[in-house]
């Protein structure tokens, strides 16, 4: 069985404003396991974005624990972030961006130039890698931004909705390309999306967050007769409509006023 490649344990965080303190997230524990592929949702302005700021180290808990084992007995752990935006710089060509972490973490080799030129081949970006951003499609830039995060061989990937902006064609072909390019190199990540079927048909795990101050409500393990996920496939099997309908019931719970 996977070991846990990342563990929170009663992971608690608040925002200080002038206004005082806003308790943001409280009590967050669960574990993912080495490969595996879990998605995030919940009501808007539930935290989600501030809970991978933690895991990725931008922000401190304000008490409990963010774990990485291979961390602590030396082996490494390293962690990529892709934004909902591509935030590729205009002025740089695709393989340009694509080694701008690499520059800026001074790990520029043959070996790792490389590995830039394989990753861009292999998502089908080798004959643009001279072109600029705004000659690419917004697929393209996805892609080109993936690229950059995954160059640097991060052990967990944390995707926050790196599809949305995004036509919705457009959205189910790259979930669908990028997501089958992350299983086949054994990735292992942790997506946020406003999606549901999204987050089915992409997802081992799904975690619930409650609204804020947000907490893990509920957790669902998928299990679809579409052992590929494709994102249109996968919503036509038996499963699908149970999982949207648990989901869904979840999370209007959230959203209906207390009594």
């Amino acid at each position: 069985m996977s070991k846990n490649i990342l563990s929170l344990r009663h992971v608690a965080y608040s925002y200080h404003t002038t206004q005082g303190e806003t308790l943001a997230l409280k009590d967050i524990s669960f574990d993912i396991k080495q490969g595996e592929f879990v998605a995030l949702v919940g009501p808007s302005g539930c935290g989600k974005t501030t809970l991978l700021s933690l895991i990725f180290g931008l922000l401190t808990p304000q008490s409990g624990n963010i774990i990485l084992p291979h961390k602590e007995d030396g082996a490494g752990n390293s962690i990529g972030y892709m934004l909902q935006r591509d935030h590729l710089f205009p002025w740089r060509t695709i393989y340009q961006n694509a080694i701008l972490g690499l520059e800026i973490q001074k790990k520029l080799t043959p070996a790792t130039k490389a590995y830039v030129e394989h990753l861009l081949e292999e998502y089908e970006l080798s004959d643009f890698s001279d072109k600029y951003p705004d000659q690419l499609s917004g697929g393209m830039k996805q892609r080109a931004a993936l690229i950059r995060t995954l160059a640097l061989n991060p052990d967990i990937l944390l995707l926050d909705e790196p599809f949305s902006a995004l036509d919705y064609q457009t959205r189910l072909n790259v979930s669908d390309d990028i997501c089958k390019r992350i299983r086949k190199a054994g990735k292992t990540v942790i997506l946020i999306t406003h999606d549901l079927s999204e987050a089915i048909s992409l997802s081992d795990r799904i975690l619930v967050l409650s609204k804020r101050p947000s907490t893990i409500k509920y957790e669902l393990q998928i299990d679809l007769d579409d052992a590929h996920r494709h994102p249109v496939r996968s919503r036509t099997t038996r499963q699908f409509g149970e999982y949207f309908n648990i989901l869904w019931e979840e999370l209007q719970n959230e959203s209906e006023p207390a009594k």
